[in-house]
């Protein structure tokens, strides 16, 4: 659908440059969205060196401040922690996108929350994925159990179901906390997904044979921003459809 859609566009441009209503400048006009996440958590398979109670597989974290990410063999195994952040698209249905970043402020572990995070952190590799499937944030804390909302078992199920696309590998370095941005790779599932204005979810999880281990800032701070170009058809609809109106005007 979206290939004969964009083939009609593709000549219906063709034929309004043809007649002088669409120049080949108008498609240079750009817009840049700036979009803070609607729900974010983190889930953790415990590992060796759990020491924290609030530690498990069926255990919900939505409520948390900060979020995890970190391999199963960092240096303290505290376990597998993936990060969860969801975004609303909605604002951008019909948009043909040219850039996505997404912006995030890492720390260096967390020593809070009952011994739950690796503390130091550990520098390594970790992968960006998507998947569209939606779920629950939740409210559980690692000093208040929930398993009501996403937890590490039910990801697992849902990514059987819809599997996660993989964007980027990136890396995380103990000397460079703070705000980070990563320009992610735009397929074409993910800029179908972007078009049709869907709620995406951007999931961080350490890249395999890595031992990294981070956090970062939760309660919905992580952002992305957006660079659309209107889709040449579009752009050039709305040039005929305002010399038309100043015409009759």
């Amino acid at each position: 659908m979206n290939t004969i859609r964009t083939f009609f566009m593709t000549v219906l441009a063709a034929y309004l440059v043809n007649v002088g209503f669409y120049t080949p400048a108008m498609a240079a006009v750009s817009t840049t969205t700036y979009m803070y996440a609607i729900a974010d958590t983190f889930v953790i398979e415990p590992g060796a060196g759990a020491t924290s109670t609030g530690a498990g597989a069926d255990y919900n974290y939505g409520g948390a401040g900060s979020l995890s990410v970190a391999a199963s063999t960092a240096s303290q195994q505290k376990g597998e922690f993936i990060a969860l952040l969801k975004f609303d698209f909605s604002s951008l249905v019909g948009q043909e996108v040219s850039n996505i970043s997404l912006t995030v402020n890492l720390s260096d572990g967390n020593k809070s929350a009952g011994g739950l995070f690796n503390y130091p952190g550990s520098n390594g590799s970790f992968d960006i994925s998507w998947f569209g499937s939606d779920w629950i944030e939740g409210s559980g804390h690692p000093l208040g159990m929930s398993t009501s909302g996403i937890t590490f078992n039910s990801l697992e199920s849902l990514l059987i179901a819809d599997p996660a696309e993989l964007l980027n590998t990136e890396i995380f370095s103990r000397s460079a906390i703070g705000s980070n941005s990563y320009s992610l790779t735009i397929t074409d599932a993910l800029a179908e997904a972007v078009d049709a204005g869907e709620i995406i979810t951007l999931m961080l999880s350490a890249t395999a044979g890595s031992e990294v281990a981070f956090n970062l800032t939760g309660n919905n701070n992580a952002m992305v921003s957006v660079t659309t170009i209107p889709e040449p058809a579009t752009l050039a609809l709305l040039v005929a459809g305002s010399i038309i109106l100043k015409r009759r005007l």
